[in-house]
């Protein structure tokens, strides 16, 4: 465990991969798996060591595949949706569909427990200022994409540890 998470506050955790530009994915299937394609290898090696928690991990209806990661077995996945009926997908257990993520938020804020933010970007903004730490891992290539989140880059974090692997580097920032 890395001294950065040790700071004695309620947390909610966002990661996420972004190129130099701060483009984190594209609004279409064809040029996402493209844009996946392109990213170091070594990427998604980096993004799995990160992806744990104990108690909880937030989604959107078209990131749930992250939800499968073994680093979130037992712990509680809500998934954002906004439709009257939610399909709960049968091989995911603990699944929670949620539509108010301020109240989320807040629950969270205050139990002393994770929220673990792993995607998309409607949610990574909404949740941005609720959250107290970020972990970003940047490749140094543009990748193409039409998906940018730079809002995070807004002076409110503080760098708290910083990982190079090949192809980029892993920021851990703290809120100030």
């Amino acid at each position: 465990m890395r001294a950065y998470r040790d700071i004695g506050f309620k947390m909610i955790r966002m990661i996420f991969m972004c190129d130099a530009d701060r483009v984190i994915g594209a609004s279409d299937a064809a040029t996402n798996a493209k844009r996946c394609d392109l990213l170091p290898t070594s990427m998604m090696g980096e993004m799995c060591k990160l992806y744990h928690t104990r108690h909880a991990v937030l989604t959107d209806e078209q990131h749930m595949m992250g939800l499968h990661a073994k680093g979130f077995a037992g712990a509680t996945k809500y998934v954002v949706t906004y439709k009257d009926k939610f399909n709960q997908p049968k091989d995911l257990t603990h699944v929670v569909p949620v539509a108010d993520l301020a109240s989320l938020a807040k629950q969270y804020q205050e139990s002393g427990e994770e929220l673990l933010v792993i995607g998309g970007l409607a949610v990574f903004k909404q949740l941005l200022p609720y959250t107290s730490q970020l972990e970003v891992l940047e490749t140094e290539d543009l990748v193409p994409g039409d998906l940018v989140f730079s809002e995070w880059d807004n002076g409110n974090f503080a760098v708290n540890g910083e990982e190079r692997w090949e192809g980029g580097r892993t920021l851990h920032l703290v809120r100030h």
